[in-house]
């Protein structure tokens, strides 16, 4: 604990509380933007899946909207804003907030970003090394990023999208299910992770309190 009086130690403390406050209001913004990116996702899953089911019913109902395919294509990582709890945390500098379950619950909150970091990293797993490579087996992506007007694609595929083989497959389905079950887990972390970081948010304003 730093010497030179309760006045210094004060002033130590609210500017420790100043810049947490700072880190976490933007990783609650983060995290609540994150999560609604993952949400959109399990939507467009849930979307596929009712493609396959219904597949043919009329018909032409084969055919799926570029976007959705671009979304499932693609993903989102939470990048959590680092360095002030990080800092506090390396340099015992924690002591200084007298608020002990504030303390707590900051010491803990590392371990809630590894756990979040480790159900982001098997969703995508499953997307990269499974649903991805159905996908590239069945639609040319080069068509997607021409219609999207992304720079450098001037020119649409010659390969033509095989909607009907790409919804007939047993393997894909199965990965979009399992998929869907493992984002369930993960929207839920993200839940946990909000309310964690709403409650060191809420602590921290009233250590702001004269």
């Amino acid at each position: 604990m730093p010497s030179g009086g309760s006045g210094k130690i004060d002033e130590l403390e609210q500017a420790a509380v100043t810049s947490l406050v700072g880190e976490f209001s933007e990783n609650w913004q983060r995290l609540v933007q994150t999560k609604a990116e993952h949400d959109e996702r399990r939507a467009d899953v849930l979307h596929m899946l009712r493609v396959i089911a219904d597949r043919g019913e009329p018909p032409g109902s084969y055919e799926v909207s570029d976007s959705v395919l671009a979304r499932i294509g693609g993903y989102v990582l939470f990048e959590p804003a680092r360095g002030a709890l990080s800092s506090l945390l390396n340099s015992g500098g924690l002591l200084l907030i007298r608020d002990d379950s504030l303390k707590m619950a900051l010491s803990a909150f590392p371990d809630a970003l590894a756990d979040l970091t480790a159900s982001e990293e098997v969703v995508l797993g499953i997307n990269e090394n499974s649903i991805v490579p159905i996908l590239h087996e069945f639609i040319p992506y080069v068509s997607i990023d021409h219609r999207a007007g992304e720079p450098g694609f001037d020119h649409e595929s010659p390969f033509i999208a095989d909607y009907r083989g790409l919804l007939g497959s047993l393997a894909f389905e199965n990965w979009l299910d399992l998929h869907v079950l493992r984002l369930n887990r993960l929207l839920a972390d993200f839940d946990n992770t909000i309310e964690e970081a709403d409650f060191i948010l809420d602590r921290l304003a009233k250590a702001q309190e004269p």
